[in-house]
């Protein structure tokens, strides 16, 4: 791959090594070369988000004929429930070219490294790269994002047995809620402990695991982060038979509990989408969102299902997630 304009050859690699610190340094480097105000992600940031992945991770690089690394795509491996199989997926994140050498193949060659029998592929690109990924990927389904957000209240009464309880150890609770739920979810990924410990648990952002009961029944959980006066809501599951007013007011009063003046998520479940407007939330307007997600079922043969409704939060992205880690530390 050569770009015309430096005559420079590119090597483009599969790494699997244990030291970072040449990926960070060129990472951080093309980032604030595109953004100034970039925070740099840091080792033990990266070393959480790929060496601690339970399913395994790569990095594709590509190097100049001066041996500099001038591109990065890092690729993590979680399982995702695709109708009645679970397949590996492939979460594209850390996705960053040098301008000059943009437009000249990279995406398609690190696409060519991904095994292309019924895999799944995921990732939030920026707006430079928005509609790469579906002229490369048939089938790709882009997803808008839709970021909700409603102003706190003061505590509101809950007519049900509805309680919230904060924890940092809950696997069988959250199993046993995956198991429930799984059915309801046609694709999404795996939400069971190990993916929470590990996402949210382990994490080195500041995230509150939430679980919610009723008749101490665990009915769903949500996870909060909280930054300046917002609360996100950066992951939630909710059996839908309890998707009701008094589950919102349960999850709008720990928001308010936290000192927050609003509270912010983003779901691209269709339902949950549904339930949030029912109760209140409205959703910033599209040119406010400087993202897209796209999801793609990599089949040899093609033979791609409906995948119009998948189940993806905040959690499963990497947007934003690095500064954000960096800010709070």
């Amino acid at each position: 791959m050569t770009n015309p304009d430096s005559s420079k050859t590119l090597t483009i690699k599969k790494f699997l090594g244990n030291d970072p610190t040449v990926f960070l340094t060129a990472f951080n480097e093309i980032f604030i070369e595109e953004n100034p105000d970039h925070i740099p992600m840091d080792k033990n940031f990266w070393n959480w988000k790929y060496h601690s992945s339970p399913d395994g991770f790569f990095i594709i690089i590509a190097k100049d004929d001066q041996e500099k690394i001038i591109g990065m795509m890092g690729v993590v491996i979680r399982p995702i429930k695709y109708y009645d199989q679970y397949l590996f997926a492939y979460n594209i994140g850390d996705l960053c070219v040098e301008k000059d050498f943009r437009h000249q193949g990279f995406i398609a060659q690190c696409l060519n490294m991904i095994p292309k029998n019924k895999n799944l592929i995921w990732g939030f690109p920026g707006e430079e790269f928005w509609d790469t990924y579906p002229k490369l990927l048939p089938g790709a389904n882009n997803l808008s994002i839709k970021i909700f957000y409603k102003p706190t209240t003061d505590k509101q009464t809950i007519q049900k047995n509805t309680e919230v309880v904060e924890v940092t150890l809950a696997e069988t609770e959250v199993d046993n809620l995956w198991h429930k739920k799984k059915a309801e979810i046609t694709t999404g990924v795996v939400r069971n402990w190990q993916y929470i410990k590990w996402m949210v648990v382990d994490s080195p952002l500041p995230n509150k695991l939430f679980l919610i009961k009723r008749n101490s029944e665990t009915i769903g959980y949500f996870v909060t982060r909280q930054e300046a006066d917002l609360c996100l809501i950066v992951d939630i599951l909710i059996l839908n038979e309890y998707l009701d007013q008094d589950t919102m007011l349960a999850i709008e009063n720990t928001c308010g509990q936290l000192n927050s003046k609003e509270i912010r998520t983003f779901i691209t479940d269709i339902q949950l989408q549904n339930w949030l407007t029912a109760n209140g939330f409205n959703f910033f307007k599209r040119e406010e969102i400087v993202n897209n997600a796209f999801f793609a079922l990599y089949d040899s043969n093609n033979k791609i299902k409906d995948i119009s409704n998948v189940y993806l939060t905040w959690l499963d992205s990497d947007w934003y997630l690095y500064e954000e880690a960096k800010a709070k530390t």
